[in-house]
């Protein structure tokens, strides 16, 4: 069974997902200069939407704080005409999940005990493993997988969350060739279903010229700029690199 098979899982295909919006945002750590300073950007809820930057510009610190993680020095992040901060870490986690780009590696629970913790449905849990995984993962415990497969039951465990939106810090990071486009195939696949996926990444070459790319946006300079989804990897990296 293939990731298009979720439907069956989920029962029907989500719908008007909210645009994640930011105001006025600042992010970083107190006492400091801001990392990112002021962004006024919006992420559509439809189709795949990717930041890029060198390191140190601050992808992980804007996912991080869109998921809650970090708060925010000044400004808000909302979904739905609701702003984030202001939630719980129980009910944001209802709207938004969040994926790290290093999976779990010392963890003793087994497979299905980590996607229980998203799901109590078993059978909801098995099906999305074979949609998206490997059944025979089941049992195994979580640090026996390779980065590769630990990283998928990561996702599957988003995934399981329901939410409207889903958001990944370097997903791709520490996979090999074949994982990362594996990895790749179901974020689009499940921003095709309309799921709302953002992904701060390095990784960009297996995206140019998708269907299912919505935006893609660059830091520099503490601002998040939009770049064309038209253009191809190399002048998004020409971008990146480019003098002011």
């Amino acid at each position: 069974m293939g990731f298009s098979d979720q439907n069956k899982i989920f029962g029907i295909m989500k719908a008007n997902v909210s645009s994640l919006i930011l105001e006025n945002l600042s992010a970083g750590y107190r006492g400091r200069t801001p990392i990112l300073d002021e962004l006024n950007h919006r992420f559509s809820s439809h189709g795949l939407n990717v930041v890029i930057g060198r390191n140190g510009a601050g992808k992980s610190t804007l996912v991080r704080t869109l998921a809650g993680l970090q708060t925010p020095l000044s400004g808000e992040v909302q979904l739905d005409g609701t702003t984030l901060h202001t939630l719980d870490s129980s009910e944001r986690a209802k709207r938004i999940a969040f994926v790290s780009s290093v999976p779990p590696r010392t963890s003793e629970l087994r497979v299905h005990e980590v996607l229980a913790l998203a799901s109590e449905d078993e059978e909801k849990r098995r099906s999305m493993l074979t949609a998206t995984g490997d059944p025979s993962w089941w049992n195994r415990r979580l640090q026996e997988l390779s980065d590769g497969e630990a990283q998928r039951v990561m996702f599957i465990r988003a995934l399981l969350q329901g939410t409207d939106w889903i958001l990944l810090d370097e997903p791709t990071a520490f996979l090999d060739v074949p994982a990362r486009a594996a990895l790749w195939r179901e974020l689009m696949n499940a921003a095709s279903k309309g799921v709302g996926v953002l992904v701060a990444t390095h990784d960009y070459g297996e995206i140019q010229g998708h269907a299912d790319l919505s935006s893609i946006a660059m830091i520099r300079n503490r601002k998040l700029t939009p770049l064309s989804v038209e253009a191809s990897a190399a002048d998004w990296t020409n971008a990146l690199v480019s003098e002011l």
